[in-house]
């Protein structure tokens, strides 16, 4: 109240008797108690009211706040070009206004709940499950649901529905997480909290301000360009949200056994990104650092290989537990279990497919072998004479001694144990959990049915540092793929990539240990 009559003297009667008659262009104030946004039609108007604001304020004895008062770039993207880059976004009243496209492909003013709102919702949440996980589960419903209707009805504009849909499904996590911590033997898996939910279903979101153009009419046209913000009558003119790189949808994450399991969905650039920084990783371990450490005309030492490795597939590994971790799950197998479908296959057809599926894939690796060969010939494609000649489809290994020239394998129980440890612990557990136990259950949204064919093509491209091996990967991709996704189990992913990758080695390697 003291606000808005303070103020009206201060700022709205000075802007409208000395500010307005001053500049050149069209301008406007919009003003919610201390909150407020000034927009003008040209850049030189809104810097000299940039300048004299501060000046205004100090003659009452009053100061503008100096991180959250900023000038902010907000014309109208140019119609040739794709997308906003380079337009700026600013918040107001607990939403974030941006330029996107319409679905007619227009620009137009969207307005999404603010970052910091939304996390300081899901904090107020978090909070209240955890000082309340002792009460009757009815009565957390009900607070649960006034609290998300509460959030629904100021935030429930058109254009946000998915950061409505992303604040129902972090209050689902929240409520299960500490539903589970009632007591050291309340742990509730999945499908548990899923029959819980039947019974007690959290109110889904829905719009409940949309705004038509035609309910605009008669109104003052606004300019074009603006450098500051758009007055906000002109924000009520929005379209549907269409975030590609927003982490924002809902979706479950479906195994040839039927389990659901709520999974945040990406963007199909977030995606191409979570593909892309693996590639650009090795391609730096291995032609620019690990390049340093190799002689002219020689080989790869087995040493480099074994590092590459760790350092290679260890990121992965890492930053695929870091993004579960930060989705709320414990590392163990309970926790696990269901969001990176840590299990096997359910019943005989399911086992009679993956058996197909290896066979399938086994063949297909033979018969890639010569393509192989043939790409590593053609121009561009051809290996370095540093490659190892394990990876190499112009080199002939005939034993593992080949492989490894620089060891000596006889008896050498140590190099044996810890290269396979190795494979196993990061290329092959680390990959997989990356790309099949993390990703793929994200990709769904985006490629629908077809997300285990995505990712295993995304997975092929990856290795685009070894390009003359992509036929043959591409097909070991796939069928990884097929294991994790429509069969529900990443073990089997696993199994399949160790026989792909290391089964062979594993023999060759024990007869030339062994002396055979």
């Amino acid at each position: 109240m003291l606000s808005n009559i303070f103020l009206h003297h201060v700022l709205d009667e000075w802007y409208e008797k000395e500010v307005k008659p001053r500049i050149k262009g069209r301008s406007f104030l919009i003003r919610f108690a201390d909150d407020f946004i000034i927009g003008c039609e040209r850049e030189e108007d809104a810097r000299k009211v940039m300048e004299v604001l501060p000046k205004r304020f100090n003659r009452f004895n009053l100061t503008i706040h100096p991180e959250k008062t900023t000038l902010v770039d907000f014309r109208k993207p140019d119609t040739k070009k794709d997308t906003g880059s380079g337009n700026g976004t600013f918040d107001f009243l607990g939403f974030t206004h941006y330029w996107g496209k319409s679905r007619r492909g227009c620009w137009v003013i969207k307005r999404k709940t603010a970052r910091k709102r939304l996390k300081r919702t899901i904090g107020r949440i978090w909070r209240w499950c955890r000082n309340n996980r002792h009460e009757p589960l009815k009565e957390q419903y009900r607070i649960l649901c006034l609290k998300l209707r509460g959030h629904y009805q100021y935030y429930g504009i058109r254009g946000n529905y998915r950061s409505l849909e992303l604040l129902l499904w972090k209050a689902k996590r929240v409520w299960r997480y500490w539903l589970s911590r009632r007591s050291s033997k309340s742990y509730i898996r999945w499908e548990k909290f899923l029959r819980i939910l039947a019974r007690y279903p959290l109110p889904r979101p829905r719009i409940v301000h949309c705004s038509s153009p035609a309910s605009l009419a008669g109104r003052e046209r606004l300019p074009r360009s603006l450098n500051l913000c758009p007055a906000l009558r002109d924000l009520v003119i929005i379209g549907e949200a269409k975030g590609d790189d927003k982490m924002t949808t809902s979706t479950e994450a479906r195994g040839y056994d039927n389990t659901q399991v709520p999974v945040p969905q990406y963007g199909i650039g977030t995606i191409l990104l979570m593909f892309a920084w693996p590639a650009a990783w090795f391609t730096l371990l291995i032609y620019v650092i690990g390049k340093q450490f190799i002689s002219r005309g020689g080989t790869t030492p087995t040493w480099l290989l074994l590092l590459v490795i760790v350092f290679g597939t260890g990121a992965e590994l890492a930053i695929g537990l870091v993004l579960l971790h930060l989705e709320g799950h414990r590392f163990t197998l309970s926790g696990l279990r269901d969001r990176i479908r840590l299990r096997w296959p359910k019943g005989w057809k399911a086992w009679v497919i993956a058996a197909i599926v290896f066979i399938l894939g086994m063949t297909l690796s033979m018969v890639m072998g010569p393509v192989n060969r043939a790409l590593a010939a053609v121009p561009g494609f051809v290996p370095p004479e540093w490659w190892p000649a394990a990876a190499n489809p112009l080199a002939t290994v005939k034993s593992a001694a080949e492989a490894f020239p620089d060891i000596n394998l006889r008896n050498n129980f140590f190099f044996v144990s810890l290269y396979l440890a190795i494979g196993l612990i990061f290329n092959i557990f680390g990959e997989e959990l990356y790309y099949r136990g993390y990703l793929l259950p994200r990709m769904r949204g985006v490629f629908g049915k077809f997300d285990w064919v995505a990712n295993g093509v995304l997975f092929t491209l990856k290795h685009v540092y070894q390009r003359w091996l992509l036929p043959g990967i591409l097909v070991g991709g796939l069928s990884f793929a097929f294991a994790a996704g429509p069969l529900g189990s990443l073990p089997l992913a696993m199994v399949y990539h160790w026989i792909g990758n290391f089964l062979f080695q594993t023999v060759f390697l024990i007869k030339a240990m062994l002396g055979i």
